[in-house]
């Protein structure tokens, strides 16, 4: 911060250097600098910079003696200070308090705030505008932004003394109040950290924690409904959380329909875990049908519209708030729509740059990228997972594509493979059985459920087609009759 602050000092004296000294006498006597008619130029500019930055309290004028005699103010010089304190200290601007939690507030002065033993409970949290919004550096300053990662508007700064005494991290959704000073908008205190009254949290460090493999199962399966994607993915491909699951085809064959589906299914059957969803440079439309049944602050999406550098922020924002949350004890699962895509607008940026080149086009930094990001996903022994469930393309003409697919293959322990023959056939969700797996899934089955996986693979499988088996699985009205037909 101290950085920032002789920044904006150095760009005040450039830009007031190239003002006249009666333009600046009449400005610093409208902000409080002491007897601006006695100062050289020099001086009097020093002496409007200390002001500006705080480090001298103005005065107050005097209404003693004759009036001066210019009271005018040059514009130019208001909106030149304006801008270096935009620049240097992304000033936030009043009508922001309306990004608190307003989906959650049950009435002006009620904030909602799960405990550690995830009961929820309404609490007054004073008379006082709240704010609230994720932590993030942005241009080396501590800011809190939009949940839905939004750049749009003004930020509101978290000072390092805050940070410190809470132990912020970046990603961490902070609510707290806030003070206003020389048009520079800051946090004054934290009322609660990742939904969690401030200072009751447990966490640890993310990437020091040690890690398990999958040991609880994450049901698609409804009561009351009956979906085919739900029955595939329990019967056939079980998942677990904290795993990496992929789910791969070549285009048109309903890869982005069948990770909404299953996001549908996560958000409305089990309010324990915590469902994000990332959509990179997806149509209008499919964000729209995601706003229809998600929290709309647990997702961050981006259209054909946006630059690379928007891209990459966007999956690199919310993959820092799932981190908090998983952190903190939290089932959390991601949905990424995709990582082919994101890996293609991590290339197109700097950060890229440096490494090798491979004939495809893409760099291996962006291989490496987008490896560890997929990689993030993880099950901690302790308690708290992460699952990342993401699409990627194959078979697009595309060369990158298929690198892309091979290295995210290597990363993964669980795939979901989408048939294109069964999409041309109009069979949907065209999930390819035989093709998709998930590893370590005899830790998350029953005896009985470990049988029936077993006898279907080995002996049903082989002996019928990809559409018959298909037909198998979803026509089976629950496990008990899939059971029941490999058995006889």
């Amino acid at each position: 911060m101290i950085d920032k602050v002789e920044g904006f000092k150095q760009a005040c004296i450039e830009c007031l250097d190239a003002f006249s000294l009666m333009q600046l006498r009449s400005y610093g006597r409208s902000i409080g600098v002491d007897v601006p008619t006695k100062k050289k130029k020099g001086e009097l500019i020093d002496a409007i910079v200390a002001v500006l930055s705080g480090e001298v309290e103005p005065i107050e004028r005097s209404t003693r003696g004759a009036p001066v005699k210019d009271d005018f103010v040059d514009p130019a010089i208001e909106q030149a200070i304006a801008k270096q304190r935009y620049v240097w200290f992304a000033k936030v601007e009043p009508h922001v308090r309306r990004t608190y939690f307003e989906s959650a507030m049950k009435s002006p002065n009620m904030l909602i705030v799960q405990k550690s033993d995830n009961s929820m409970t309404y609490e007054q949290y004073y008379a006082q505008p709240l704010y609230a919004g994720q932590l993030e550096m942005m241009d080396g300053i501590p800011c809190l932004l939009p949940k839905n990662g939004s750049l749009d508007g003004e930020r509101l700064t978290v000072s390092i003394e805050l940070i410190r005494q809470y132990g912020l991290r970046e990603g961490d959704i902070i609510a707290c109040h806030a003070f206003e000073k020389m048009g520079v908008w800051a946090a004054k205190n934290v009322l609660s950290i990742n939904n969690i009254y401030a200072g009751t949290e447990q966490r640890f460090i993310y990437e020091e924690e040690p890690v398990s493999y999958a040991r609880k199962r994450i049901s698609f399966t409804a009561k009351g409904e009956d979906s085919a994607l739900a029955k595939i993915l329990d019967y056939t491909v079980p998942l677990g959380y904290g795993q990496r699951c992929l789910i791969s085809s070549a285009p048109k064959a309903g890869k982005s329909t069948v990770l909404r589906d299953m996001a549908k299914i996560l958000t409305n059957e089990n309010r324990e875990r915590i469902v994000f969803a990332l959509l990179v440079e997806q149509s209008p439309e499919l964000i729209s049908a995601y706003q229809s049944f998600m929290d709309k602050e647990n997702l961050v999406a981006t259209t054909f519209e946006d630059e690379a550098e928007r891209h990459v922020f966007a999956a690199e924002f919310l993959l820092k708030r799932a981190k908090r949350y998983a952190e903190m004890g939290n089932d959390v699962v991601l949905i990424v729509d995709s990582l082919s895509k994101i890996a293609k607008a991590y290339n197109e940026t700097e950060d890229s740059v440096g490494g090798k080149t491979l004939p495809c086009g893409l760099e291996s930094k962006t291989l490496h990228y987008i490896k560890k990001y997929f990689g993030a996903a993880r099950c901690f022994a302790s308690r708290g997972s992460l699952t990342i469930i993401a699409t990627a393309s194959f078979g697009t003409g595309d060369s990158a594509d298929d690198v892309l697919y091979s290295e995210l293959a290597n990363a993964t322990n669980a795939e979901v493979c989408l048939s294109d023959d069964l999409a041309k056939r109009r069979i949907f969700p065209a999930i390819d059985i035989r093709s998709s797996y998930s590893d370590g899934a005899e830790a998350l089955l029953s005896e009985t459920e470990r049988e029936a996986e077993l006898t279907f693979r080995s002996r049903v499988i082989p002996m019928q087609t990809a559409e018959e088996t298909h037909a198998f699985v979803a026509t089976s009205a629950n496990f008990d009759e899939f059971y029941r037909k490999i058995k006889s």
